[in-house]
């Protein structure tokens, strides 16, 4: 009875228990998704994800038909993607999901993926060869052909771009000539020509999509080009042309029937076709005497008379018209017309013959008949120069045409020459002259031959005469050597004569006085050491004494090759001085040693040196201890010059009267053949240690002390002043270009050591004189130029030679400096030595200036280039002294300059004219110079000199201009002063008329065109008869009777009243208008004073104006 209770506890427990453990469901957005084709296999596309009420652990799983295109992982969900998607495949599917949360039953969903397309395709053309054939009168707008190109995409990735890329033949007439529709139509965009633009076209064309979303970025996808051949069909649209566009032709007037003249050819201007032409003579100024076959020749008709046509200047015009076969494409016909000359000649039967004679005193005779002539000419003549001695005259006795001919050249040397005249009728003079300079060369050939050819201009008969022209040799070659530098060695002091080199020449291809070469070497250091031959170029030596390698190790000569027409040339040798063994070692300095007995060990350098070339066995210095008495306890290294104690050394063992001193002398031989030596002493002081018991001399000693004195006696050992100073070698030379160098600058310097010690050892550098050698060899003493400080560095005492002043930069020579070394003795007269330096000066005369093209400024960032370059062309030290621009008043091709000293190491430097030649002679670097604006080469002085000739011109200018100013002011002035006097006097005039005494009658009848009554001064006014001019009568004792009314004459005005009333004028009446005088007092005269009415016979005469006088 339990187990059925039993049995009903437990099963509400297990149904309780089930009923608690719920299946998992996937969330409501798994039932479908989108995915793009252009995902990365691998890449995380989605997720799935279901709900579990109970929490279980879940596993998810993919499978059915598409589920190869996914892996899951069971345990996340996370599905990624195993291989590509494709929209143009497949563009949607469905994929079963499943999740099992381990105890229901795994539960199952449909998922749909869909695909979206991306732009991964690109335009495919449908077929790749496209050709076509259009006629060249096809109009514009014409249809040619259709592509079509497809793209697999959709949307914009699918929508096609048809683009014409390039057009053959690419011309700016084809190159819109044809375009394409965006539906793939190609038509014609303008007019095509088979014969002017082109039969053939080809297009490249391409198809592009309109972009799309590819990869996470818009890509527009183009298709692979296509070409489409296109050919142009001629047709008949133009009309025949003549091959030529003149013709004309001579015929002979004893031609027979069918004679042919010219042949006249015309093509049909339509390529393509090329229709046939016939041809016909549609017009002739003479009918029926010629006519033309349907080959186009011309041939004679009927009998011609030449003496017809002598109006007509011998010549028939025939119009020739060709005609093509066929019409055109309009129907009309093809044809062109050209008039064609055709000449009657007079009948020909001479040719032209040549006579060695000269126009007019030829005869022609058979005796001057000659094909063979002779001439001379200098090479390289200028173009038309005539050969020298050649008398050619060409005769041909027909008359008109046929006695016209041509001159030609022939021959082997006929493009070095021409002949004048080319055509000539009748007889002429012939020359022969120079055509082409660079081929009459007399180092090519010394003789050239060339043939006049007479040529009948009808016959084309022709005669033929040799000329043998003669070169005469001219300088116009400089001597060149085979290289710009020679590389030459020789021993020092090699006797006088001893060749350097006799290998050495320059070519000079001229003869004669020409090409006679003369060597010398230029002016510089080491032109008094070494000599050439004139003749040879052999180079010797010159001066052994001065040839020694350690003053100076290479020279740099400049050889120069002079022709006899003042051409030269110039090379560069550089000639390094060998060594030989002829310098002892030095030992510097004193060796004193002290060293104590026992414990003290001797290790002391003997310091010495060769002058000789380093390196070589000349210096190389070999060690060596000579025999002595205690030589034997010592050594010394062979190459280093050590010196050692082999063993203790006992004071008590050296001899007692050396007082512990030992002298040893030590060798220091050079290593060559001979060897050369020096010797020097060592003295050891072996200084006393108590390692002895002290021995008494004697039994007793006796002194005194003074009281309280220390009970001890020191004992100093002081340095004597022994050793005088002495100067280190120094392989240097020091030149000074005076125009640079500045106050307070150093200029050279001397080093000096002294072994003593203390004040002993102490140098002090003092300038003894100074004196400047001329390069004439004129000796110049000079004072306080110079200064010497003195500084000690490493034991070594330097004396640096500063400039006190400024020095002249014109001296050309050395300043031979001396300086003194002096000790500074505690006691007894100082030790002391001596030194004289050489400083070499560059004067201004090798400045040289160099004009480039840029400005200062972009001159001045490429100095380092330009400065590498001069180096490399002078293999010299190149010293630049400012950069400038140029004035623009100034005649100058560059726009700066830059003034620069070239200076070898031996303290010559090279002149403009050296530099100039150096610089050609180095392609590379004046390529480079040119390409950095070097435009002009030149002195300073030659290109200041133009600013003050400019300066001079402008001067003299202004002062003529000026001076014309000064001129036509004076002239105006003078004018002007005349014109006012001549109105004073007029004016003068009018009133003295006015003076006139009224009514008063004269008693002789007046001198008719006067106004006075007798001859004496009168003067003309009115050219009037004897008639009362209306004056009153004057008084015959009045002196007015002899004054003019209208009188110039200054004499016969009362100048004190006249200023008088001059001053009683009203002021308006000076600053209006004067009347003309004349008429003033006339008028005055009509009215009259006392009111009578006189005859009226004042008038007006406009002819007569005295303001104009």
């Amino acid at each position: 009875m339990v187990w059925p209770w039993l049995s009903c506890l437990l099963l509400p427990a297990l149904m309780v228990s089930v009923a608690a453990n719920v299946a998992p469901t996937f969330l409501p957005n798994m039932s479908a998704v989108n995915l793009p084709e252009d995902l990365p296999v691998g890449a995380e596309v989605f997720w799935l994800i279901a709900q579990d009420q109970d929490n279980d652990p879940l596993t998810y799983e993919i499978s059915g038909s598409y589920a190869y295109f996914f892996n899951v992982t069971p345990n996340t969900g996370e599905v990624k993607l195993a291989n590509p998607l494709d929209y143009e495949t497949l563009y949607w599917f469905a994929i079963n999901i499943f999740v099992n949360d381990g105890h229901n039953t795994p539960v199952q969903n449909e998922m749909l993926v869909i695909v979206e397309d991306r732009n991964d395709n690109a335009p495919i053309f449908q077929k790749t060869d496209f050709s076509t054939s259009i006629s060249e009168t096809l109009p514009v707008g014409s249809l040619l052909l259709s592509v079509l190109a497809k793209d697999k995409d959709t949307g914009s990735g699918g929508a096609v771009v048809y683009s014409i890329e390039k057009v053959i033949p690419s011309t700016d007439s084809s190159e819109y000539l044809f375009r394409i529709l965006p539906n793939g139509s190609i038509i014609l965009n303008g007019s095509l020509s088979y014969n002017n633009k082109s039969a053939f076209y080809q297009l490249e064309l391409k198809a592009c999509d309109s972009g799309g979303r590819y990869n996470n970025s818009f890509v527009v996808q183009c298709s692979s080009p296509v070409f489409v051949s296109i050919s142009v069909i001629d047709k008949p649209d133009l009309d025949p042309q003549f091959v030529r566009e003149f013709y004309s032709a001579s015929v002979a007037e004893d031609a027979p029937q069918g004679t042919s003249v010219l042949k006249v050819e015309a093509m049909d201007g339509d390529r393509g076709i090329n229709d046939p032409v016939i041809y016909s003579i549609s017009n002739s100024t003479r009918p029926g005497w010629f006519d033309i076959g349907p080959d186009g020749v011309i041939r004679v008709n009927g009998s011609l008379d030449r003496e017809q046509l002598l109006e007509e200047d011998e010549e028939v015009q025939v119009q020739v018209t060709a005609t093509e076969m066929h019409p055109n494409v309009y129907g009309q016909e093809a044809k062109v017309s050209i008039w064609v000359t055709l000449r009657v000649t007079d009948v020909n039967d001479h040719k032209p013959e040549f006579y060695n004679c000269s126009l007019p005193t030829c005869t022609f005779t058979p005796q001057e008949a000659q094909v063979n002539f002779t001439g001379y000419v200098d090479e390289h003549a200028s173009t038309h120069i005539p050969i020298d001695d050649l008398t050619m005259v060409v005769y041909d006795p027909d008359k008109g045409s046929n006695g016209t001919f041509l001159l030609s050249l022939g021959g082997p040397d006929v493009e070095a020459f021409s002949v004048s005249p080319e055509r000539a009728v009748g007889s002429v003079d012939v020359q022969v002259l120079v055509r082409a300079p660079s081929l009459v060369d007399y180092e090519t050939q010394t003789v050239m031959l060339v043939q006049v050819v007479a040529t009948d201009s009808v016959s084309r008969s022709s005669s033929v005469a040799l000329v043998t022209i003669h070169l005469r040799d001219i300088n116009d070659h400089r001597p060149t050597f085979p290289h710009n530098l020679y590389n030459l060695s020789v021993f020092e002091h090699s006797a006088v004569g001893y060749v350097v080199t006799n290998g050495i020449r320059a070519s000079d291809p001229d003869t004669g006085e020409g090409g006679r070469i003369t060597y010398s070497l230029l002016p510089g250091n080491g032109a008094d050491i070494f000599a050439v031959d004139p003749d040879s170029g052999t180079v010797t030596v010159r001066n052994s004494e001065l040839l020694d390698r350690e003053k100076q190790a290479v020279y740099y000569l400049t050889l120069l090759a002079t022709d006899g027409g003042n051409l030269s040339s110039s090379t560069m040798l550089q000639i390094v001085v060998l060594d030989i063994n002829d310098n002892k070692p030095v030992v510097s300095g004193s060796y004193n040693i002290f060293v104590q007995e026992e414990e003290g060990n001797v290790s002391v350098t003997i310091q010495a040196h060769d002058d000789d070339q380093p390196g070589t066995n000349h210096s190389l210095l070999h060690f060596s201890l000579l025999s002595s008495p205690n030589s034997h306890n010592f050594s010394v290294d062979p190459d280093k010059g050590i010196l050692r104690n082999l063993g203790p050394l006992d004071r008590e063992a050296i001899n007692p009267t050396l007082g512990g001193r030992i002298v040893l002398t030590v060798r220091v031989s050079d290593c060559g053949e001979p060897a050369l030596w020096t010797d020097v002493n060592v003295t050891i002081t072996v200084e006393d240690i108590n390692d002895n018991l002290p021995i008494f001399n004697q039994s007793s000693y006796s002194f005194s002390v003074r009281e309280r004195d220390p009970g001890s006696l020191p004992i100093t050992i002081e340095d004597v002043n022994d050793n005088a100073p002495y100067f280190l070698p120094e392989n240097k030379t020091f030149v000074i270009i005076p125009e640079l160098v500045i106050p307070n600058q150093q200029v050279a310097s001397v080093q000096a050591r002294d072994d003593d010690s203390g004040n002993n050892g102490a140098i002090l550098f003092s300038i003894l004189q100074v004196d400047f050698i001329a390069k004439d060899g004129a000796m110049i003493p000079f004072r306080g130029f110079f200064r010497v400080s003195t500084s000690l560095e490493a034991s070594v005492f330097i004396g640096n030679i500063e400039l006190v002043t400024n020095l002249d930069s014109t001296l050309q020579g050395t300043y031979q400096v001396t300086v003194k070394a002096q000790d500074r003795s505690s006691e007894g007269p100082a030790q002391e030595a001596k030194i004289t330096l050489n400083l070499f000066t560059v004067d201004q005369s090798y400045r040289v200036r160099l004009q480039f093209s840029m400005s200062k400024e972009e001159v001045g960032a490429n100095t380092e280039e330009i400065k590498a370059a001069l180096v490399q062309a002078t293999r010299t030290t190149v010293y630049i002294v400012n950069i400038q621009d140029i004035e623009s008043t100034a005649r100058a091709r560059g726009r700066s300059y830059l003034d620069a000293y070239f200076v070898f190491s031996n303290g010559s430097a090279l002149t403009i004219d050296q530099l100039s030649v150096t610089i050609r002679n180095d392609e590379d670097s004046l390529t480079k110079l040119l390409q950095l604006g070097l435009v002009v080469l030149g002195s300073q002085d030659v290109q200041e000199s133009e600013l003050p000739d400019t300066l001079r011109n402008t001067i003299i200018g202004l002062g003529v201009a000026l001076l014309l100013v000064i001129v036509i002011m004076t002239t105006v002035l003078v004018c002007t002063q005349k014109s006012y006097h001549r109105k004073l006097r007029a004016m003068k005039a009018s009133k003295e008329a006015r003076k006139t005494a009224a009514g008063v009658m004269p008693p002789v009848s007046a001198i008719p065109g006067t106004n006075v009554y007798n001859t004496e001064r009168a003067n003309p006014v009115l050219n009037l008869p004897t008639k009362d001019l209306g004056f009153e009568s004057q008084s015959s004792s009045s002196d007015l009777d002899h004054i003019s009314l209208n009188s110039l004459d200054d004499n016969s005005v009362d100048l004190e009243n006249s200023r008088q009333e001059i001053k009683k004028e009203p002021l308006h009446s000076l600053m209006g208008p004067d009347p003309e005088p004349l008429n003033r007092v006339l008028s005055e005269m009509k009215a009259g004073t006392h009111g009578q009415q006189k005859e009226e016979l004042a008038f007006t005469n406009p002819g007569l104006n005295t303001t104009d006088l």
